[in-house]
């Protein structure tokens, strides 16, 4: 049984305020090659330069030109997870999550008493509320050494979340997934095919207009030639089916 714990204190200068930030973690190994592990972390981002100051006339503003300043954004994450070997040349590795982030720093309508200042309806940047999302994930990473496969690994991951007010969280794809595998074509030439797969999102324009991207698929490539012990040669195309996305 491993056990680590830790805490962090930050005080920030935007607002002079400590923060205190905790984390944890168990792993138990089981067997030589497998173990779970149960994790707890906190941490914050802060607030900008262009989210604190901004200022476009008519258009957006920081909370700065009010004399108020932004909370630090705040995420806590729990997590369960295992990893274990198989057959020797394959690891497989899940986990299910709940995250739950705080004050979220985003642009929303000025209020009253900040229109009566603006003399307009721009937008102004703020501490919009919480949201909480859970999941889980699960990879599958294998070195097989058949023909010429040098490595190949496949991974997926299906969230889902809610805002505060109980409105599902805006353009969140809930379903990602990954595959990838690696030729070692010749001695010094390696080949890898990468694909990615993002799932629809859907969310609304700031006028309540509803909006929709639909899931898409790509395809990318690499290659790598070793000349010699100190250089190698790289080649990488991106979306090598020319997919509309």
């Amino acid at each position: 049984l491993g056990y680590i714990a830790g805490v962090r204190f930050t005080k920030l200068g935007i607002n002079d305020k400590w923060y205190t930030t905790p984390r944890g973690g168990l792993v138990y190994s089981f067997t030589k090659n497998s173990s779970v592990k149960v994790l707890f972390g906190e941490a914050f981002r802060s607030p900008g330069p262009q989210e604190q100051y901004y200022s476009v006339a008519g258009i957006i503003y920081g909370p700065d030109l009010f004399g108020s300043q932004l909370e630090p954004e705040r995420i806590r994450t729990i997590e369960a997870a295992i990893d274990t070997t198989l057959f020797k040349r394959f690891k497989l590795l899940a986990n299910v999550f709940t995250t739950t982030v705080f004050d979220i720093i985003g642009r929303r309508d000025s209020t009253a008493e900040e229109y009566a200042v603006l003399q307009n309806n721009a937008k102004v940047y703020g501490n919009l509320g919480d949201q909480k999302l859970k999941g889980f994930e699960i990879e599958l990473k294998g070195f097989p050494k058949v023909a010429e496969i040098s490595d190949l690994f496949v991974n997926m991951s299906y969230k889902d979340g809610e805002e505060d007010n109980g409105d599902d969280i805006p353009y969140l794809a809930k379903l990602t997934a990954n595959a990838g595998i690696t030729f070692k074509l010749f001695k010094k030439l390696d080949l890898s095919l990468m694909y990615q797969f993002i799932g629809k999102r859907e969310g609304s324009l700031t006028n309540g207009t509803a909006v929709s991207v639909d899931s898409y698929s790509l395809l990318n490539v690499s290659a790598g030639l070793n000349l010699d012990k100190q250089f190698k040669l790289g080649l990488n195309v991106t979306n090598l089916t020319d997919a509309e996305y």
